[in-house]
């Protein structure tokens, strides 16, 4: 089960978690709202563009820039903020149509509550695969795309 059974959003999945203490650890490229304010055609769409996105793109090496904290008390969190790569930049210009988010992008991972801090802090972050997650429901891709070659469609 997900923190937001009601949410949507299409992020990219780690290779590994043992830096955070979330079931779902991820990075977000789109949150897209609630699941009441969109209809099956929307999640069709979405599952074809992040289909397409995983076709076009390899797996993401992606560095960690720092820790910090982000939120309000009592609901700060630590978080990993991310050094995005152009593919990641390109992945989130495709799918900010459907950005319903308060907040600006800024590529992150959630490591856990203010104060975890992972006993080993990565230098880089592999995600191997993209996802769209219709609240507890999950398509995952596999990027398969080749570095340095995007695939024209």
């Amino acid at each position: 089960m997900s923190a937001f059974p009601e949410s949507v959003m299409v992020a990219l999945m780690p290779t590994t978690g043992y830096w955070t203490e979330i079931d779902l650890p991820h990075m977000t490229l789109v949150y897209a709202g609630e699941i009441s304010d969109l209809s099956v055609l929307d999640h069709n769409d979405l599952a074809k563009v992040t289909l397409d996105l995983a076709s076009k793109y390899p797996p993401q090496i992606l560095t960690v820039a720092d820790q910090e904290v982000f939120g309000e008390p009592p609901t700060e969190v630590e978080v990993f903020t991310i050094i995005p790569s152009e593919d990641v930049l390109q992945m989130r210009d495709e799918l900010e149509i459907w950005d319903n988010s308060k907040h600006s992008f800024n590529p992150h991972v959630t490591i856990g509550p203010k104060g975890t801090r992972p006993a080993l802090i990565p230098q880089t972050l592999t995600f191997n695969s993209i996802a769209l997650c219709w609240g507890d429901n999950r398509t995952v891709f596999a990027f398969t795309g080749q570095v340095g070659v995007l695939n024209e469609g």
